[in-house]
């Protein structure tokens, strides 16, 4: 995995508010049940997400979660960097400590750099409503977002790049 578990079902879940045709809260546990994500999991990177000021909570009856602001207005690296942080847009791929342009450059140094800024460049460009608009366009938008997690352990990376990022991140 390039990300980590828990960014992945932020993304998710994100994605999933974003088709959602009313503005209304919905429940976490009904997000985690559709998703087939763990609900307490899924409770925590929505608090993630809420202390971002990417979702909106609301506890009670009538109570839920939702966007806090439209879909358009949320890019993926917003999403990535309220749960994983923006390291993986820094760090070295191979964790060698002080790798870096200036010294220590590790094998893949070069390569990682480029493919990292591709992503980077991706995740900014992207909004939740872009990519809702793609899966959307899909027979079954919530099987498509439910197995992603069965499928997406790997992820692949445009074609020019040649590569595909897979492996736990541990974080």
């Amino acid at each position: 995995m390039l990300f980590s578990r828990a960014c992945e079902y932020g993304l998710r879940a994100a994605l999933y508010l974003s088709a959602q045709p009313s503005p209304a809260p919905i429940q976490v546990k009904h997000v985690a049940k559709e998703l087939g994500i763990p609900n307490a999991f899924l409770s925590k990177v929505v608090r993630d997400l809420a202390k971002a000021r990417l979702l909106h909570t609301r506890v009670g009856p009538g109570g839920g979660v939702r966007l806090a602001k439209p879909a358009a207005k949320i890019t993926l690296y917003d999403v990535v960097k309220a749960i994983d942080g923006v390291e993986l847009f820094s760090e070295c791929i191979l964790g060698i400590p002080g790798c870096s342009d200036r010294e220590r450059v590790c094998p893949l140094h070069e390569q990682w750099g480029q493919m990292r800024e591709q992503i980077r460049q991706l995740m900014k460009e992207k909004t939740l409503a872009d990519f809702g608009a793609e899966l959307a366009k899909t027979d079954d938008f919530r099987e498509s977002l439910r197995s992603m997690a069965q499928v997406g352990d790997a992820v692949n990376l445009p074609a020019e790049a040649g590569v595909a990022v897979t492996g736990e991140t541990g974080r």
